[in-house]
């Protein structure tokens, strides 16, 4: 948890904000930022992160994987399936997301089934 405090405030501090910025744009509170940041305080929920992922520019993954929301191993078969996808542009994406689509057409699940 005292990576993921000292990474939180690196980036808080890239963005040049103080504990009480951050409590006013995302609502979390200064005092148990301040606590996470010195590796002292309580984990953040998964929407908190997320509010300080979008807050400061950067990747909710890499927070929710610090945190232990998620493992690496959680996330291979996808880094598999989408490895190069940065590579293309969004009229590429949308035709591989079509082809899915069409590939998995009725292999969707719903929860009526169970």
């Amino acid at each position: 948890m005292s990576s993921l405090g000292t990474y939180l405030k690196e980036m808080r501090n890239k963005c040049h904000l103080s504990l009480k910025d951050v409590q006013e744009q995302c609502g979390v509170t200064d005092s148990k930022l301040s606590k996470l940041e010195r590796g002292k305080g309580k984990i953040l929920s998964p929407q908190e992160l997320k509010k300080l992922a979008h807050l400061y520019g950067i990747g909710i993954v890499p927070l929710y994987i610090m945190a232990g929301y998620l493992d690496e191993s959680d996330l291979l078969a996808y880094q598999l399936v989408f490895d190069n996808a940065g590579l293309l542009n969004e009229e590429e994406r949308q035709s591989v997301q079509t082809q899915i689509n069409l590939l998995t057409k009725g292999r969707l699940v719903s929860k009526n089934d169970f």
